[in-house]
């Protein structure tokens, strides 16, 4: 008996150790023995790249319901040594992993951060921690159908019972009888009848969703005090010096905290005040007026679209904020929505999204010297090599300007695909999301939401000259080769005439680079490029004949 009272004795990660290592050796009638040690309810929450956040979380609230008697967190890097996007993403990825990490440490609690194939890392934590129950919110999106389905098989083989949640990523809520993607027509009459509901305490056929109450922290100190068996992987959080060890870290700027304390305790108070306050129009730039984002807090799920929605439309009858900077943000989760909506239905970037059923065939330019020179911000066109430097160099630029830099590189002059411009934007924006994004690109290049009409062009530069960097400002920052270039050259410098050139210390073509084509005749052909091209669109939409576009296209980009 005293070799049970040693063995009662031992903590369980001492007895699992001892259990599987140790043989009982002697006649017959020794065996080795066998203690069950009881578990209760062990959950298991696994963050994901949608829901980097504590709080405000569906699948895990729904676990803790139930009352567990043990919890564990993981966030597992699927694929990390071969992931290549850029630096500033990946800061603030750590970000947020760090503030989760010390969230949990407040309570006596530890979130692992794993690297490795997602399945077979879970396979065995399930089977070392004794998992019972396992929440996790899910990504809908039809590229993420093979790895939810990898996570919902084993959880029926291993009897587990699943939390999971479809939808917190969005802000409504649609009913499963939709099918196939919906018209922003009926996306926005959708959503006007869910606000209607909503203020009405009725019911909708799509509903707004609803803030859920706040964490309960008595009972994750609870949890906190249980004991709990290790962790049989390395968990770390990675360094970007390790990532990343040839990166020049000084030509880059990170402009972005992450982290769902960060957003929640600081950078909703400097959004408000920077975003939706009165502000007249000549006092600020556009450009620096919308430079505080929080699509990539949106992106990373560190806050919630339902808590973001609840935080505008408490300031809707404050005076000291601007409904009309209120509806823009409005409008700007409104149309995350809606990309969100229809890429849960269809394959991105293959197939399209609402009113066309494919992607429109544009025969774009292939030249590998275009692509070469628009990833390479040398279009000779400032405004718009001054955007792709910005997106290299901090990871965001502001709509208006991704926008017109979408229109200038497809259907405006470059002619290049719209993949091309996408590829740029996964590969460096912080906020990079492949359905958000790919349905930017494909509106802007006119492969899809058209109904066949020709559409109806600014002249980019004009708009950028006029509204967007009225004095240069944005391009003498990017740029500093052009800042000594008077305000009457800065978006043309290539007009300039030599002596100004010289005394600009900069010379056009040597410098900087010639522009790539004249402006006017290149726009022109793009135009009637455009036209021909929709009238053949015009003709097939009324066959009900719309190809399908599958040649040239490069797949999915990974997310």
């Amino acid at each position: 008996m005293e070799g049970l009272e040693e063995l009662e004795q031992l903590t369980i990660e001492q007895y699992l150790s001892f259990s599987s290592e140790s043989e009982y050796s002697g006649d017959d009638t020794q065996s080795k023995v066998d203690i069950e040690v009881p578990q209760g309810k062990v959950l298991l929450h696994m963050f994901t790249n949608r829901h980097l956040r504590l709080r405000d979380n569906t699948a895990l609230y729904q676990a803790l319901a139930h009352n567990p008697d043990k919890f564990y967190a993981v966030y597992i890097m699927e694929g990390l040594d071969s992931i290549a996007v850029a630096p500033i993403r990946w800061k603030f990825m750590i970000d947020c992993m760090e503030d989760l990490k010390y969230q949990l440490l407040e309570y006596g609690l530890e979130v692992y951060f794993l690297s490795g194939e997602s399945s077979s890392i879970l396979s065995t934590l399930i089977n070392q921690w004794k998992i019972t129950h396992l929440s996790i919110n899910m990504d809908p999106d039809v590229n993420f159908i093979s790895y939810n389905e990898k996570i919902n098989k084993i959880c029926q083989e291993n009897n587990i019972q699943m939390f999971t949640d479809l939808e917190s990523h969005r802000l409504l809520w649609l009913p499963n009888t939709y099918k196939d993607p919906i018209s922003m027509t009926k996306f926005r009459a959708l959503l006007a009848e869910a606000i209607t509901a909503k203020q009405n305490n009725t019911c909708s056929e799509a509903y707004i969703q609803t803030v859920i109450p706040d964490l309960n922290e008595d009972q994750l100190i609870e949890l906190g005090k249980k004991e709990r068996i290790p962790c049989p992987f390395i968990s770390e959080i990675p360094q970007l010096r390790n990532l990343f060890p040839n990166t020049a870290f000084s030509q880059l700027t990170f402009l972005f905290q992450g982290g769902e304390r960060y957003i929640n305790n600081i950078f909703l108070n400097e959004y408000r005040e920077a975003r939706l306050r009165h502000t007249p129009v000549e006092e600020i730039s556009p450009i620096k007026a919308k430079a505080k984002p929080i699509s990539p807090y949106l992106r990373f799920g560190c806050i919630t679209p339902r808590k973001f929605f609840q935080f505008l439309v408490d300031l809707i009858n404050n005076s000291n904020y601007s409904r009309i900077n209120i509806d823009q943000a409005l409008a700007g989760i409104i149309a995350r929505d809606f990309a969100l909506q229809a890429s849960q239905k269809q394959p991105i970037p293959e197939r399209i999204i609402s009113y066309n059923n494919l992607c429109l065939p544009i025969p774009w330019d292939r030249n590998s010297n275009l692509i070469q020179s628009f990833n390479a911000a040398q279009t000779g066109f400032p405004f718009f090599d001054a955007a792709i430097i910005q997106i290299k160099t901090e990871g965001y630029a502001v709509n208006e300007v991704t926008e017109s830099l979408a229109t200038f590189v497809t259907n405006g002059l470059l002619w290049i695909s719209w993949e091309e411009g996408l590829e740029l934007f996964y590969l460096n924006s912080v906020n990079f999301d492949l359905p958000i994004s790919t349905y930017s690109w494909l509106e802007a290049s006119s492969s899809t939401m058209i109904s066949g009409l020709q559409k109806q062009y600014k002249d980019p530069m004009l708009y950028v000259s006029r509204q967007i960097d009225p004095n240069g400002d944005y391009i003498k920052k990017y740029i500093p080769k052009l800042r000594d270039f008077p305000l009457e050259y800065i978006h043309k410098p290539d007009l300039a005439p030599i002596e100004v050139q010289q005394a600009a210390n900069c010379i056009i073509g040597v410098d900087y680079p010639k522009p790539l084509f004249e402006y006017t005749s290149r726009q022109d052909k793009c135009c009637k490029r455009m036209k021909v091209f929709m009238e053949v669109v015009d003709t097939a939409a009324h066959a009900q004949a719309l190809p399908h576009v599958v040649e040239g296209c490069k797949g999915r980009f990974p997310t």
